[in-house]
């Protein structure tokens, strides 16, 4: 009988855990509730227009994506500790498909070599009731 519950116990655990996935995916995807999305890649600096919370008012935003953003050995990732534009040039900001991508070369950590490296900004920006925001 155990056995026999088995499936059924883990088809609800990964309906849970999609419901759960889905609906951070959702709260993290900013660019589907914001507009007129731009990089200004001398501060590092991403402007939006954005909906509330109740979806309809805009409002222009900025957040400075040092904040959210550290270069680890010529990869842009996502963290707290950001800082990623004192080591990484030519920054520039390219929205296909609905995803914002940062871009950029970026030194190692030896400080030796530049490295072609971007990042999906919806992977870590949020719309906090109009606010552009980074965990």
């Amino acid at each position: 009988m155990k056995n026999a519950l088995l499936p059924i116990v883990l088809l609800l655990s990964c309906s849970a855990f999609g419901a759960f996935t889905s609906k951070r995916a959702a709260e993290i995807n900013f660019a589907s509730t914001c507009e007129n999305i731009t990089l200004d890649p001398s501060n590092a600096e991403l402007t939006a227009e954005c909906l509330n919370a109740a979806g309809n008012t805009l409002s222009t935003t900025e957040i400075a994506l040092d904040s959210c953003i550290e270069n680890f050995n010529g990869q842009l990732v996502a963290s707290a500790t950001g800082g990623f534009s004192n080591t990484c040039l030519d920054l520039t900001f390219t929205q296909s498909s609905g995803s914002p991508i940062l871009s950029a070369d970026c030194v190692n950590a030896a400080d030796t070599a530049l490295f072609p490296t971007s990042i999906d900004l919806n992977s870590l920006i949020t719309n906090n009731n109009g606010i552009l925001t980074c965990p």
